[in-house]
């Protein structure tokens, strides 16, 4: 019987495909090929797939196997095992369980020298800044297997027996959320170099707590080691701290919703989106991207796209980026339609939004807060009619940082801009677009200044802020003046259908009727 093993790049990363390919009778050219996917956190030993072949198997695997190395069996299985500690170590199910096929598990490979297997997958000449950043990642995801081969012979002595390493070690940081590390500076004193870096994690008492760290590298042979790891000093960062990373402003839209279910249903049923978080009065969720590489610092805060808080009678949709909420706003009325209503736009620390959702506040009250911190604003709107398409959306695309076209007719813009010699908050504006009609949105500006902006062949229909809900105008309106703005923006309901369908066109008789133009009998 023959053993041949492959492994690809990424374990440095947490994660791996290992093929082990097993031939017997060669004059049928049976083969049996076993691939597993590795998961060095929690998950272990992922996925195991077993096939009979009896083919040519290297004509047949020469797809198959590009971007793996071959490494040998004992180092195969010995990843493979260190994969299945983690199952053990966090009690999950290995996709191995109940598995009596994998007769070349019997042995343990856990001691097995990876020096080979770290030349192929570029251990050697790392920088310090890359080697720490793997093992800051390392211990983040609790790697125990590769924070233990990552350490220099002498501190391999001190850390003692593998097998309990592997089991045991970091259980103090097991119930911390790791959300952001950071090197501070290196430093060279002979043959070794010196890191400062910190961590800053979420204990289990929902304090945010910061982490200085010094780890000691050592060289050999041009593989970087961790000969020693020590703990400086520790705080916790009050929720204000410009260091908490859960402090960070966003962009939210709230909306009513009349079928909950249905709203859950379209959340869970996304496989990028997570349930994160349930308090009394909702639920939160948040849509992520893949993990970044471990080359690279880690924040929890690069890895969400967007965010969910839907409690009993509002969802808010809320992201550090305007165009990912645009993106996510147009998906959630392309899903459910009338079955949700747009209320209103703001931008603020997300810790008040969470106060308003957990105490049951109107958010406006809170907006108002020591307004004078300039950290909160609910958007300024204006309705346009502006001649010309496709000249408005070529004037608007070349003053924009970034445009996206939503629908076949809907086109998204936005800018920031950042004022010159001051430390106040940057101003934020977007254009909606459909054929004629411009939505416009201004969040910490002059909203006449952005319209004059716009040139002279645009017709201001309706002008709203904060607290008027687009109801009325600054200046009292004559009769007429209302009757035309009325025309105009049922016109703009008919030509703009997605526009209205997102909440971005107010309702034309509750706004007559609220401006006594209509009379309800």
């Amino acid at each position: 019987m023959n053993f041949t093993a492959y492994v690809t790049l990424e374990r440095l990363n947490g994660q791996c495909d290992l093929i082990i390919l097993e031939e017997k009778g060669l004059a049928t050219q049976e083969l049996k090929a076993h691939s597993f996917l590795l998961s060095f956190n929690h998950e272990g030993i992922k996925k195991y797939i077993v096939q009979k072949l009896i083919i040519p198997h290297r004509k047949y695997w020469e797809k198959e196997l590009v971007g793996h190395v071959q490494i040998d069996l004992p180092i195969a299985l010995a990843l493979l095992q260190d994969a299945y500690q983690q199952n053990i170590r966090f009690g999950t199910r290995s996709a191995l369980d109940g598995e009596k096929t994998v007769s070349f598990l019997q042995h343990s490979f856990l001691n097995v020298d990876k020096g080979k297997l770290w030349r192929k997958l570029s251990l050697v000449n790392l920088t310090p800044v890359e080697f720490t950043h793997i093992y800051l990642a390392a211990l983040k995801r609790m790697d125990n297997a590769l924070l233990y081969d990552l350490s220099s012979a002498e501190r391999k002595k001190r850390l003692g027996s593998r097998d309990k390493f592997l089991l045991s070690y970091g259980e103090n940081l097991r119930a911390y959320t790791f959300l952001k590390s950071k090197i501070l500076k290196i430093e060279q004193q002979g043959e070794k170099r010196i890191v400062t870096v910190f961590l800053i994690l979420s204990t289990p008492e929902d304090e945010v707590m910061k982490i200085n760290y010094r780890l000691v590298l050592l060289g050999k042979g041009g593989v970087l080691y961790l000969d020693d790891l020590q703990e400086l000093k520790r705080s916790v960062l009050t929720e204000e701290h410009p260091e908490n990373p859960v402090n960070y402003q966003v962009f939210c839209s709230a909306y009513n919703f009349s079928q909950a279910a249905s709203l859950r249903k379209w959340l869970e049923s996304s496989p990028d989106v997570f349930l994160t978080g349930e308090f009394a009065g909702g639920t939160c969720y948040k849509l992520l991207k893949p993990e970044e590489v471990s080359r690279q610092s880690f924040d929890v805060l690069s890895g969400i796209i967007c965010e969910f808080l839907l409690t009993e009678n509002e969802l808010f949709i809320y992201a550090q980026k305007l165009c990912h909420l645009a993106q996510r706003e147009y998906m959630l009325v392309q899903a459910l339609g009338d079955k949700v209503e747009f209320k209103q736009k703001y931008y603020l620390p997300v810790r008040k939004l969470y106060r308003a959702a957990i105490l049951g506040l109107p958010l406006e009250e809170l907006l108002q807060e020591r307004a004078d911190k300039g950290d909160s604003f609910p958007i300024q709107s204006a309705l346009l009619f502006w001649q010309g398409y496709g000249q408005a959306c070529e004037i608007i695309k070349k003053e924009t940082q970034y445009h996206l076209q939503l629908d076949k007719t809907v086109w998204y813009f936005f800018q920031e801009r950042k004022k010159e010699n001051s430390d106040k908050s940057s101003s934020f504006i977007e254009y909606y677009i459909s054929g004629d009609w411009l939505r416009l949105n201004v969040y910490n500006g002059n909203i006449e200044e952005e319209i004059n902006k716009l040139g002279p062949h645009i017709e201001l229909i309706k002008e709203c802020g904060f607290g008027d809900r687009c109801d009325i105008f600054n200046v009292p309106l004559s009769k007429e003046k209302q009757w035309k703005m009325f025309k105009m923006i049922n016109l703009m309901g008919r030509e703009a259908p997605f526009l209205k369908a997102m909440g971005l066109i107010p309702c034309v008789k509750g706004m007559a009727q609220r401006l006594g133009a209509l009379v309800q009998q």
